[in-house]
């Protein structure tokens, strides 16, 4: 497998650029303002933003100073690429609680087919999957997940798979996971799906 580090990402009419460094990007910013004007095209710096990625915990944002055409490019903390929002720490804890609570209402809301008594265990994960999952894993592609959150996403797939929900047993009659997950006759597989589709 070859690795190859990306420095754009294009979409549409919308495009990402990609340095290390704020001389790097402004290399790179003066290249695309080139090629496009040779194409009839001109850049719109008043739609166009700068985003520090730093994982340094301070009080202000690394400064990054780009310019086209004598205009100064604005540096923003956060912006939407694809309907999905990118933060300068380079983290998604927000958005994955965001995604979590949307998808346990989802959830709330199929209770009466996911306890449904003649409806089976089976059935009813394809069910989940089918509508909660989606939910919950839109835009999972772009996540940054730490071990926090992994742990988290393994506790909320517990909770949607969790057969007390399905089969209506009492949380009383403690049973652990690795017993539910066998009776559901279902290994956990949310962390996995989300590494796949990254990848």
């Amino acid at each position: 497998m070859i690795l190859r580090n990306l420095y754009n990402l294009r979409y549409a009419d919308g495009t990402v650029l990609i340095a290390k460094s704020c001389d790097q990007l402004q290399k790179l910013l003066d290249i695309v303002v080139l090629e496009i004007e040779r194409m009839g095209l001109y850049l719109n710096v008043k739609e166009t933003e700068c985003l520090v990625i730093s994982k340094i915990k301070k009080s202000s944002n690394p400064k990054c100073n780009l310019v086209s055409k004598g205009e100064q490019i604005k540096q923003a903390t956060k912006f939407k690429y694809l309907g999905y929002p990118i933060t300068s720490e380079g983290r998604c804890t927000n958005e994955i609680n965001k995604r979590i609570a949307m998808a346990k209402d989802t959830c709330q809301k199929m209770k009466p087919i996911l306890a449904n008594r003649n409806i089976s265990v089976k059935t009813k994960i394809r069910v989940m999957k089918t509508y909660v999952w989606s939910v919950l894993l839109y835009g999972n592609e772009c996540w940054t997940i730490n071990k926090k959150t992994e742990k988290k996403l393994e506790a909320t797939e517990m909770w949607f798979i969790t057969i007390r929900r399905m089969m209506r047993i009492l949380w009383t009659e403690k049973q652990s996971n690795e017993l539910e997950l066998k009776e559901a006759n279902h290994r956990r597989s949310l962390i996995k799906t989300t590494r796949q589709r990254q990848l």
